[in-house]
């Protein structure tokens, strides 16, 4: 089908998987209509969906998290993961240069997403609150120990519970004690991540593992995300 303005999309079906190709231009409005899509097609409850990029001008980099958005609640509900299928390497690049917190997992062709999701878990997420103070640490590490022995991730146990601590100790209530301590995995990596406001200058620790990516996110109220990505590619169940 034709998109609104100047974003040309194209929806069809591949194995119970829905593929939105999109071209063009992706502006403020755009990207409201690609939100109101792809979520109105994860109602269907697909086994996932796949966006692919084709020649796409973006018109501001900072509009690409529409698809973490949307990633992050169709995982939560109805549970269908969203892939990228980006074949055009300036576009890959306009991704790496916007630092987002790689929620979305980032493809060069469709055979290798689909393989991704034959061979990866189904997206999970899991939030609480967690009092920012040195006890909400070691809440923190044991939140973390039950996602790796309840989400199947047993490599991932001597990495994650210091992870998830070390971002709880760069983090300041907003209001009251608690912040939001996040989980959340697709098919190919674990982010970690706080919201809250940011406690001081230190620098995140870099957890001993090969494929890590750790940043901060405003908020646009005066808070900050603080997150770190972890690959699953070596982990095995």
């Amino acid at each position: 089908m034709d998109g609104t303005g100047f974003l040309d999309v194209e929806v069809r079906d591949e194995a119970r998987v829905r593929v939105v190709g999109l071209s063009g231009e992706l502006d403020r409005i755009a990207c409201y209509e690609v939100r109101e899509l792809l979520l109105g097609l994860a109602v269907e409850r697909p086994r996932a969906i796949i966006v692919e990029l084709g020649e796409i001008k973006v018109v501001s980099p900072a509009l690409l998290v529409v698809f973490d958005v949307v990633a992050a609640e169709t995982a939560e509900w109805p549970g269908v993961p969203v892939l990228l299928v980006i074949t055009s390497t300036p576009v890959r690049m306009i991704f790496a240069a916007a630092g987002l917190p790689e929620r979305v997992l980032a493809c060069q062709s469709m055979a290798e997403a689909m393989a991704a999701l034959d061979t990866g878990p189904r997206a999970r997420r899991l939030r609480l609150p967690v009092p920012a103070s040195p006890s909400g640490e070691l809440l923190a590490r044991a939140a973390a120990e039950q996602v790796c022995h309840s989400w199947r991730l047993p490599g991932l146990t001597q990495v994650l519970p210091p992870v998830a601590a070390d971002l709880i100790a760069h983090i300041a209530a907003e209001r009251g004690e608690c912040v939001t301590l996040q989980f959340w995995t697709d098919v190919q990596r674990m982010v970690v991540s706080v919201r809250g406001l940011l406690r001081g200058e230190a620098a995140l620790a870099v957890p001993a593992w090969r494929d890590t990516v750790s940043g901060h996110t405003p908020t646009g109220d005066g808070g900050v995300v603080v997150w770190t990505s972890l690959g699953l590619a070596c982990v095995k169940d």
